[in-house]
């Protein structure tokens, strides 16, 4: 069973709703075929990982002037480090990314990868 969702960090902008967010939750090796939807790269996960699973799924994040502190540059890559920095203290042996909605943006892909993220490309899970 997933437990411990997320939404973080927020950065309200001028109106008060929040633009940047990232989400994500602790999952066990006993969830990943529900997540990932495949069996044998389920099981090369399971192979790898001996704690709890960060999944990310969801990196929402714009630059876009938020009032007098003007604009934040590469929000994306801030979140997600500051998530993974919070996160990983945890001693998650893994950090997934698997998107909500299916896909996920160019911008977030560059993110993913700048960060050491890799494709789900069977040969390369090590």
């Amino acid at each position: 069973m997933a437990t411990r969702i997320g939404l973080e960090p927020t950065t309200p902008s001028v109106t008060g709703w929040c633009s940047n967010q990232l989400s994500y939750r602790e999952i066990g090796n006993e969830d990943l075929f529900g997540v990932l939807k495949d069996m044998e790269l389920a099981n090369l996960v399971r192979g790898k990982s001996s704690r709890e699973i960060l999944l990310i799924t969801g990196i929402y994040a714009r630059e876009d002037g938020t009032g007098d502190s003007g604009v934040i540059r590469d929000a994306p890559q801030q979140l997600l480090v500051e998530v993974l920095a919070k996160e990983l203290e945890k001693n998650y042996s893994f950090a997934l990314f698997v998107a909500e909605r299916g896909t996920a943006t160019k911008e977030v892909v560059y993110v993913l990868e700048r960060q050491g993220f890799i494709r789900p490309d069977r040969k390369s899970v090590v």
